[in-house]
């Protein structure tokens, strides 16, 4: 897992679908919209899990065991997550579903 043009494929079509969407000014909550996108939000919050413990088990290794691969592993999830992440508001998008937006309790 060495192959950089993943992350690049990732990069490019989080763009493409970015286009597209209504400009984020507020952070969204992962619900009001379809079932699929409901999927891809729990699937995000899964890969960012496997990005915190990846981070975790790198920090304990010594600095001389650390891998490029291991590098651009983390980078590879930190992009799959915002894919998930844009995937899941493009397809509520596109079934005509607005972002829930996120309001601070008093």
């Amino acid at each position: 897992f060495n192959d950089s043009t993943l992350i690049k494929n990732l990069e490019e079509q989080i763009d493409k679908m970015t286009e597209e969407l209504p400009e984020l000014h507020h952070f969204i909550l992962p619900g009001g919209s379809s079932q699929t996108a409901s999927c891809l939000h729990f699937a995000r919050a899964v890969c960012r899990r496997c990005e915190r413990l990846l981070t975790k088990w790198l920090n304990n290794q010594i600095e001389e065991e650390q891998s490029q691969q291991d590098t651009i592993m983390g980078i590879y999830l930190n992009r799959l997550s915002d894919y998930l992440f844009t995937l899941a508001r493009y397809i509520a998008y596109k079934e005509g579903h607005e972002d829930l937006i996120y309001h601070k309790s008093k």
